[in-house]
């Protein structure tokens, strides 16, 4: 019988995309975030409906601005929940630029840091960071970049 605690595995995945090797990084999931938001968005989804109805049978100015304001909460609802489901961070490397992107699709960011100006790439634990903590033998990292007068840091990276 072992009384050592085993490593997890790495979060990250490097695979190859279009012929550019890139790593994959799957978001931190918020369980809580992920049981609630359909709930919620059932309800949402139900109160949007019957406004539409009531909107159809007698126009209201009011009502039409009430939806509009319903239609941005559930689009921003249903995307968090995306992201918490389907979201990740990939980082490549594409002609000595640095691509990130970050989101889950339809709505993805990038950001690309252009290879010249990058400086000082590395990757160490962090002194003093809250959420750096070893956990389970698992020792949390960051990765990071000067590009330009700017700072580059993420943590997704740690494992």
């Amino acid at each position: 019988m072992s009384n050592y605690v085993e490593p997890r595995s790495a979060r990250h995945r490097i695979e190859i995309v279009d012929g550019v090797e890139q790593i994959r990084i799957p978001v931190r999931r918020n369980w809580f975030v992920i049981l609630f938001l359909p709930i919620w968005l059932t309800g949402w989804t139900a109160g949007g409906i019957a406004a539409l109805a009531q909107l159809t049978t007698v126009f209201e100015p009011f009502l039409l601005v009430w939806l509009c304001f319903w239609a941005v909460g559930w689009v921003f609802a249903s995307s968090t929940l995306a992201l918490q489901i389907w979201g990740a961070e990939t980082i490549a490397v594409q002609g000595g630029d640095i691509i990130v992107r970050s989101g889950a699709k339809p709505i993805i960011r990038t950001w690309r840091y252009r290879g010249s100006v990058i400086r000082n790439l590395r990757s160490a634990a962090p002194a003093v960071a809250p959420r750096a903590k070893s956990t389970a033998g698992r020792t949390r990292s960051i990765s990071a970049f000067s590009h330009g007068w700017q700072a580059f840091i993420s943590e997704a990276l740690g494992f």
